[in-house]
């Protein structure tokens, strides 16, 4: 598959799995932009700004990460890991997310 070809089937596997989490799916008809689409969710209206990324690995297995732009962060962009082998999706986590969990976890220790 092209490189090309996975990005669009990260997207459409993308926006399945956010309407499969209960949000209305507006995507990006632009070819190019920092956000490829917009998720507001049914019930708590919360909006997310979303940057699919195909998954990818090193040669170890170890899975590459990704970040947004400039651009993306002041806008909040959010970006959504798509696996083509496993059809998994999660988003990542902001910053502070990240913090939070790991404070969690040392307080549960």
């Amino acid at each position: 598959m092209k490189h090309n070809e996975k990005g669009h089937a990260g997207e459409l596997i993308g926006e399945a799995w956010l309407i499969k989490q209960g949000y209305w799916v507006f995507p990006n008809v632009a070819p190019h932009g920092v956000i490829d689409c917009v998720a507001i969710h049914r019930v708590t209206h919360k909006t997310l700004f979303v940057d699919f990324k195909v998954v990818s690995r090193t040669k170890k297995g170890w899975e590459r990460s990704r970040i947004t732009n400039k651009l993306g962060k002041q806008l909040g962009v959010r970006i959504l890991y798509v696996d083509l082998e496993s059809h998994e999706c999660r988003i990542k986590d902001t910053w502070d997310e990240y913090v939070k969990k790991k404070r969690k976890i040392k307080m549960e220790k």
